[in-house]
């Protein structure tokens, strides 16, 4: 049991200041006391303009000062291991951006420490967090459309515009963690495990708009097969139009539910409809009462409680670099796929990078880490309630 506030920094200017900051506020148990961003004049000035003390142009000296207890991050995937893996090691809890890494060798680094160190480490795959998502979860165990056979997913993402006076942003740059895959696809392979059980299966196809570069990715395709046979079909896509469109469909043997939105909010915008025998009707449930100025922060700050809950009262909660590391095993498993155009068995396709000579001493356990987290994905019902 752990009394008094939770000094925590943030490393990142962007997301970082945007959403988490005001989900830890939203928590009383954590206290943010220090901001990290490249500039220090920048940093200077947004620390002072959000009121808080101390700001950082160095990472390094903000995860090694003894007077900060806990560190959330949000930085390129391929910078996130880094960061987190020296906070770890300083003995901070550590909240991360998804996807954990930008490889399958810097998540199993960082699930290996955390569960040596045994610190709270949660990872931000925010839309199961979602209470209307959580209803509709409900629903399905419940049976209500009976026993789930396909889930299909069609996602169009507003593309960007590019900021002329900044190269080089990782959200574009899949070698850095970034692209319709990486970015989105993380959260689609997460949410797709928590409503259907862990996926045996992965098929993938990409179509350009171009010359074929990974940035001119137009969209992604993937087919997958999970356990309990469950099927699903995935469309990731840019749109032109001003708003997003994201749209879930479970169908099973006795009905079908639908989670869309059509919205501007990028999580609140979801309505939920469940079709079954008795007719059509949409399941609604009450708006949180808190104000804010981007949707995000509440399913988010959900997460930070969880986070709170586990550095207080020591009770681990999902999701964690565990879970993390089991969707970017299924990100290697599909850019596997990507590569060949082919079906990909993803156990035999973890075996193989384990017995693969040329692999680092790293992966000698990396397929008892990801047996590991599947069984606890099987055998529990993940927290994310």
């Amino acid at each position: 049991m752990r009394s008094g506030p939770i000094r925590t920094g943030i490393v990142g200017l962007g997301f970082g200041r945007q959403v988490h900051l005001p989900a830890l506020r939203l928590d009383r148990r954590f206290d943010v006391v220090a901001l990290c961003g490249r500039s220090q004049s920048r940093t200077r000035d947004q620390a002072d303009r959000c009121g808080i003390l101390r700001a950082f142009d160095d990472w390094r000296e903000m995860v090694t000062d003894p007077d900060i207890d806990a560190v959330t991050i949000a930085v390129a995937p391929d910078d996130q291991p880094e960061i987190a893996l020296s906070a770890l090691n300083a003995g901070k809890a550590v909240f991360c951006e998804k996807p954990l890494a930008r490889s399958l060798h810097q998540a199993a680094m960082l699930a290996r420490m955390a569960r040596r160190t045994g610190l709270a480490n949660m990872v931000d795959f925010e839309f199961p967090a979602l209470e209307l998502w959580q209803k509709a979860r409900s629903l399905l165990y419940a049976g209500s459309i009976g026993k789930l056979q396909h889930i299909s997913v069609n996602w169009s993402v507003r593309r960007r515009r590019r900021d002329p006076e900044k190269s080089g942003d990782w959200k574009d740059d899949a070698h850095r963690g970034g692209g319709l895959l990486n970015n989105f696809g993380s959260h689609v392979l997460d949410y797709l495990g928590w409503f259907a059980g862990q996926a045996v299966r992965v098929q993938g196809a990409l179509q350009h708009g171009g010359e074929g570069t990974q940035a001119s990715i137009q969209q992604v395709l993937l087919n997958l097969q999970f356990s309990q046979e469950v099927t699903a079909s995935v469309t990731l896509s840019y749109c032109e139009g001003p708003e997003n469109h994201h749209r879930i469909d479970l169908r099973g043997d006795a009905g079908s539910m639908v989670l869309e939105n059509r919205g501007r909010d990028y999580a609140l915008g979801f309505r939920l409809w469940l079709q079954a025998h008795h007719g059509e009707e949409e399941i609604k449930i009450v708006r949180p009462g808190v104000e804010v100025d981007d949707g995000r922060i509440v399913p988010v700050s959900t997460l930070i409680r969880r986070f709170g809950n586990w550095i207080t009262l020591g009770k681990p909660a999902r999701p964690d670099f565990a879970q993390g590391l089991l969707v970017q095993g299924l990100l290697e498993a599909t850019n596997f796929s990507l590569a060949r155009e082919g079906w990909v068995d993803v156990a035999s396709f973890q075996k193989s990078l384990s017995a693969a000579r040329e692999v680092p001493a790293w992966a000698v356990t990396l397929q008892q880490q990801l047996e590991e987290a599947r069984r606890q994905a099987q055998t529990q019902e993940i927290n994310y309630v």
